[in-house]
């Protein structure tokens, strides 16, 4: 019985759980499922965070957290080099990690309504070159106010969207207008 369960797992291209229980996923539990493109974990409440195991998924282009109880994603996130839609909408995440920004094949990052949400490190954005896609309404509103080109920053800044030529959604929220008092903002094919 154990043997063809792994043998299954090895197969496996879609994994989807969701639930509003707490998860306790071995730290290994990823690690047999080599071809998995699309994990949905929506709901979960993580006892011990995102297993580190999810590191190991190479093949993984879908990654869907929404709605769930997670302080933080490991730094091993930027391991993930085919990702290119990552969805954390509804999330309790805090602090998004400086790795993110390796995620060069990244085109759709879904952000909305993580009102927890308060570090996004300065060029995690600029970093999103194939980004298309980005949704950050009613969640992260403490961008940086200067330029980063010119000041040294503690936080995202507006202005690192600037550069994202393949940008086509952008939804944001910017309670305190000074990030971008007096600017033009223009990213891709839109202009703020």
């Amino acid at each position: 019985m154990v043997i063809s369960w792994k043998i299954a797992l090895q197969n496996l291209y879609f994994f989807s759980y969701c639930s509003v229980k707490v998860l306790k996923l071995l730290n290994n539990f990823f690690k047999g499922i080599p071809f998995l493109k699309v994990l949905d974990l929506t709901a979960v409440k993580f006892s011990h965070g995102l297993p580190s195991s999810i590191m190991h998924l190479e093949k993984l282009t879908t990654l869907c957290l929404d709605y769930c109880v997670l302080k933080r994603i490991a730094e091993d996130i930027g391991k993930l080099k085919y990702l290119k839609i990552l969805s954390l909408s509804n999330s309790s995440i805090e602090e998004l990690p400086r790795e993110l920004g390796q995620l060069t094949q990244l085109q759709f990052l879904d952000l909305c309504c993580c009102l927890q949400l308060k570090v996004i490190p300065p060029n995690v954005f600029s970093s999103l070159k194939n980004l298309e896609e980005l949704y950050m309404l009613d969640s992260f509103d403490d961008w940086d106010v200067n330029d980063p080109k010119k000041h040294q920053q503690s936080n995202a800044s507006i202005f690192e969207l600037m550069n994202l030529s393949c940008m086509t959604t952008l939804e944001v929220t910017i309670p305190n207008g000074k990030c971008c008092e007096n600017q033009r903002i223009q990213t891709g094919s839109l202009e703020v």
